[in-house]
């Protein structure tokens, strides 16, 4: 029992719960050891020091810390990249308890030198005890529990500094100083052995390193880290406030130790001041982090909280001038470390919140650490110059550190100004990661900001803030939040009851009764979950007279309730017959209760007679509702379900929900789904989903699914399944990869790659359009493509990603060196098959090189365009039919007219084209009255600007979905001011644009640009000469690029290619 209401105390005081009361205490304990030891040899440190040199010589140290630790720093971060955190912690403790043991072993020489040496070790330790400790809580606990615990872990930390303090002023005088080391070796072991325990608690999930941060952030040198900075105000004057801070804490301690220095004559006596000097130091931070930091944040705002060091600053400054005696320099210190470790750096940290999280993670840890170390090695210099040069005394030192303390409370200023312009930028413009951030209602300032948001932002603005709000204290707001119950939108009013159920706010009541007449069906049912969240006892009354309203909109409001948040007594409420009789007013009801009818349905016991309805939603009219179907199944899993989700892979809209749905089923599916992908009478575009959703699936099961379907012939089928094993092996390195069949996998796409290139070779050079060659040439890449990414199944990714990149480089020496490692690290037949591809050897060794692996054949031209005419993919096939037909070979006729007889569209399509040309016709005639071909839609769309790096394959999908039209003289295409949707290219004739006086030809786009910006038409189009055009429409053209994100990537690539062109001209235009 007494551990249970501990427990409660401790989840009441510091919001611990379930499940984390073990990690959390641990952490404590950790920090609390660690804090401990350092606070034991810090004050032995500074007597060491004070005994052997005189306090003049502080700076000189102060610069060789910034020097020296800087330098252990970077090598530490570049070590911590190659090594496991668990690993890297233990032999830090080894290695830190082993110096400590050498470092009482040198004492007792008494040299004066290892004063020095131990000054800056004591630096060293502090950096890596505190940067490891947090860097393994960050990897324990997410963002959201973070948030929540780091301030309970925290005092820890004080309490430990408070208790090493105490222990050394105590001890020192029996045990001496120099085996107060021991004390610290004792404690530091304690501190091991508990993150021991913590280790084996944790051990089962996977710790993230600096290596995996890197594979996340892109990234930057120093160089790119200064450009964030200086293009920010926001971070400049933050990088302003923390150096002018480091160089008054440099300045305030070179005046204390000087100060003590003169008070104390024995080591020990130092030793036991400094303990007993922390000790006090700690109470008052401790005391004003725990009374007053949120209490003055939440009154007076980050603004005049940041003042508190600076003023105290000038106050202990104007204090030493007048009596620089130990008194001030006690309070001057205890004010400094006081106000910088409690108000102060819980307003620094307020500061980061508005910068975004890309630049915070690339900005704050350069702040943290170099800024650091350069203002401690810059105050050092500047202590030089004023005591040894100019031989400034303490009060003269005094007045120029009340001169930085007035510059800090300018700057100070400042930034509380840039402070809220920042972060009302941010929350306008989503810059803030909601899984990362919580806005603190405790700071005055930001709670301003806030709102200021709820009262004037637009939907997307208020929305965002009120996710940013979702774990804080409402209560401050709570009038925001009423009036927001208000708001012209469903989305806000349902995203405010959301969070207000999270908290009996009984004085709001009366405002959320009314939204049980909402408009919105979702906002009723929300309404009636809060309404039941206060404990309404009238609640199964009003439920059950909902259910026998006229209404039908009530009555599925209350269906909806009952499925999703109804007690087991009300659900008995709900009947079949109820549900049926809403549904025969189907056409009279709104498609939003619909919907919120059928999530509800999703969320009944799996055996419920009233799932029997979702398939009827399934195929509803609304496709809101259609999709909220697939998503209750999903939810239900039941295996009847199955089938339809995998009919919806076929659609554009509901694919992606439909794979989500599948992949809720687990491995109970995965039989049914390759079942699904050997079925050659399945259609294509269902059969490319399927491995989709088992990449989703995620299982050991289902890598083995995909393993045993690489044998698929269809390339587009096959590629996807590699892509889904590639992503799965980023995704964890631990699932199991069936060697034997990978390896399979690879010498077949080997043995493509070198039939392909024997084909392209026979083929001689390009003729004609060259489609066939190009095609060719494209096949090749994505084999190439696919051999890559099965390769890296079986070997280290990091080592092949840098062999690509050599290989890739025009630089021999580096190609030479990349085939050189490639060699060595692959093995077995793998070597044997993927080296002859990626060597430099002429066409004929490589053509050698295929005929000898694997049999092939050296064809001529006819016989390998025979071959591709009568064998092979489609896509090849008709590209040769295409080629037979542009070179009038009248010898392949006969092949030509039995292509008449395929059942392939394309096929039939193409090869009547081609005999046409052969005989000679009227081509242009018949193209005139029956339209342009699919290979001459691929032909046109290859030389217009924005598809020009599109592979000709999915150009040929392009093409399919335009339509074509001849225009006469003097039509218009659209008006002014009209809404987008479509664009338009030119295959003959001419557009102009009426107001822009601009006239287009051949192969460019009318109306291109509005497509992807959105915006209504800048220009009317006129056709000023007779024009043959292809329209494309917009939601069309938005669906395929769904389906085909190769298609996307491939635009961007054009258009950035035309963007750096520009660019080139410019500066030569500029020269």
């Amino acid at each position: 029992m007494k551990v249970s209401i501990s427990k409660r105390i401790f989840g009441s005081m510091f919001e611990i719960r379930k499940g984390e009361y073990a990690k959390t205490i641990l952490m404590f304990l950790y920090i609390f050891f660690l804090l401990s030891s350092y606070y034991i040899i810090k004050p032995v440190r500074n007597s060491l020091f004070l005994t052997k040199f005189d306090a003049d010589s502080l700076p000189y140290v102060w610069i060789l810390v910034a020097v020296i630790v800087g330098g252990i720093a970077y090598l530490y971060s570049r070590f911590l990249r190659r090594v496991s955190l668990n690993v890297l912690i233990s032999w830090t403790f080894a290695a830190l308890l082993s110096n400590l043991v050498i470092f009482r072993w040198l004492f007792t020489f008494d040299w004066s030198w290892m004063a020095y040496v131990f000054y800056i070790w004591v630096s060293m330790f502090s950096i890596l005890v505190t940067s490891q400790f947090w860097l393994l809580a960050i990897n324990i606990f997410n963002p959201r529990e973070g948030k929540r615990l780091f301030g309970f872990i925290g005092t820890g930390a004080v309490v430990g500094a408070a208790f090493g303090g105490t222990l050394t002023s105590l001890m020192v005088k029996t045990f001496g100083t120099d085996n107060m080391l021991y004390f610290c070796i004792a404690i530091l072991a304690m501190s091991w052995g508990v993150y021991t325990i913590v280790w084996r608690l944790v051990r089962e999930k996977p710790l993230r390193t600096q290596q995996d941060t890197a594979a996340d952030e892109t990234t930057e040198g120093e160089e790119g880290i200064f450009a964030l900075i200086a293009k920010s105000r926001h971070l400049l004057l933050l990088v302003g406030i923390v150096g002018l801070i480091l160089i008054c804490s440099n300045f305030v301690d070179f005046q204390f130790n000087k100060i003590v220095q003169g008070s104390f004559q024995s080591k020990d006596a130092l030793t036991a001041f400094f303990g007993r000097f922390f000790l006090s130091l700690n109470i008052v931070a401790f005391t004003l982090q725990f009374f007053l930091t949120t209490t003055i944040l939440r009154k007076v705002g980050i603004g005049p909280a940041i003042l508190f060091l600076p003023v105290s600053l000038v106050v202990g400054a104007g204090a030493m001038i007048f009596a620089p005696i130990l008194a001030s320099a006690i309070f001057i210190k205890i004010s400094e470390g006081g106000f910088r470790y409690s108000i102060n750096r819980s307003g620094l940290e307020l500061l980061y919140l508005p910068v975004p999280s890309r630049v915070k993670n690339k900005t704050k840890g350069f702040i943290d650490m170099f800024v650091d170390r350069f203002t401690r090695g810059i105050s050092g210099g500047l202590l030089l110059l004023f005591t040894s040069v100019l031989s400034l005394n303490l009060r003269a030192i005094s007045a120029i550190l009340m001169l930085f303390a007035f510059a800090l409370i300018f700057l100070a200023v400042l930034i509380k100004r840039e402070y809220v312009n920042s972060l009302r930028k941010a929350i306008y413009k989503g810059h803030l990661r909601i899984d990362e951030t919580t806005l603190n209602l405790n700071d005055a300032t930001s709670t301003a900001v806030v709102l200021e948001t709820l009262e004037t932002g637009n939907v997307r603005q208020i929305s965002y803030a009120l996710s940013l709000l979702q774990d804080t204290d409402l209560s401050q707001i709570l009038p925001s939040l009423e009036k927001l119950l208000s708001h012209p939108s469903e989305e806000v009013r349902a995203r405010v009851l959301d969070m207000l159920h999270r908290a009996e706010y009984v004085e709001l009541r009366p405002k959320v009764e009314e939204l049980l007449d909402d408009d919105s069906a979702k906002v009723q049912v929300k309404a009636l979950r809060y309404l039941a969240h206060l404990g309404e006892t009238d609640q199964y009354q009003r439920l059950a007279s909902l259910l026998t309203r006229e209404d039908c909109v009530k009555r599925a409001v209350a269906v909806a309730y009952l499925a999703k948040h109804g007690k087991e007594e009300e659900r008995k409420l709900l009947t079949k017959a109820c549900v049926q009789e809403i549904l025969s007013h189907r056409t009279e009801l709104a498609d939003k209760a619909i919907e919120e009818l059928v999530e509800g349905l999703g969320y009944l016991d799996s055996n419920s007679k009233l799932i029997e309805f979702l398939p009827d939603f399934i195929e509803d009219k609304c496709l809101d509702v259609t999709i909220q179907a697939i998503r209750s199944m999903g939810r239900l899993q039941k295996r009847k379900h199955v089938l339809l989700l995998i009919r919806k892979l076929a659609s554009p809209k509901m694919r992606n929900v439909a794979r989500e749905a599948l992949a809720n089923y687990g491995d109970r599916v995965l039989g049914t789904l390759r079942d699904i992908v050997c079925d050659e009478e399945e259609p294509i575009g269902i059969r490319t989903e399927i491995p989709k959703v088992m990449l989703s699936i995620g299982t050991q099961e289902a890598v083995d699914n995909l393993v045993k379907n690489l044998r698929e012939k269809d390339l587009s089928l096959r590629f996807q399944i590699i892509k889904a094993l590639d992503k799965l092996h980023d995704k964890s390195p631990d699932y199991d990869y069936d060697e034997e069949g990978i390896s399979e996998a690879i010498t077949n796409e080997a043995r493509e790659y070198f039939d392909t290139f024997i084909v392209l070779s026979s083929l001689g050079e390009k003729k004609e359009s060259g489609l066939l060659w190009v095609t060719l040439e494209e096949q090749l890449e994505k084999c190439y493509e696919r051999i890559s990414r099965l390769t890296a199944l079986l070997y280290p990714a990091k080592d092949l990603l840098n062999i690509y990149h050599g290989l890739k480089s025009l630089d021999k020496v580096k190609r030479a060196n990349s085939l050189e490692l490639l060699d060595s690290i692959l093995h077995g037949r793998h070597k044997k098959y993927i080296l002859p591809i990626v060597e430099d050897t002429s066409v004929e060794s490589k053509i050698r090189k295929g005929i000898e692996l694997f049999g092939l054949k050296n064809l001529t031209g006819d016989e390998t365009l025979h071959s591709l005419m009568t064998e092979g993919g489609r896509w090849r096939k008709a590209c040769a039919i295409h080629t037979v037909g542009e070179l009038r070979l009248t010898s392949f006729t006969k092949e030509l007219e039995d292509a008449l007889d395929s059942s392939d569209n394309l096929i039939r399509q193409t090869a009547s084209y081609a005999l046409g040309l052969i005989s000679r016709g009227d081509i242009a005639a018949k193209k005139k009255e029956k339209g342009m071909t699919g290979i001459e839609k691929v032909i046109y769309l290859r030389g217009v600007d924005i598809l020009a790096e599109v592979a000709t394959e999915k150009l040929l999908l392009v093409g399919s979905v335009m339509t074509e039209k001849n225009y006469k003289k003097g039509e218009v295409l659209y008006s002014k001011g009209d809404y987008v949707d479509s664009m338009y290219l030119i295959v003959s004739g001419k557009v102009r644009y009426k107001e822009a006086n601009l006239e287009l030809t051949e192969k460019e786009a009318v109306g291109g640009a509005e497509l992807f910006i959105g915006e209504p038409r800048p220009a009317t189009a006129i056709v000023t000469e007779d024009a043959h055009l292809l329209r494309l429409d917009k939601e069309v053209f938005y669906d395929l690029l769904d389906d085909y994100m190769e298609i996307a990537r491939d635009i961007f690539k054009a258009l950035a290619i035309r963007i750096k062109q520009l660019h080139e001209l410019s500066l030569k235009s500029k020269a």
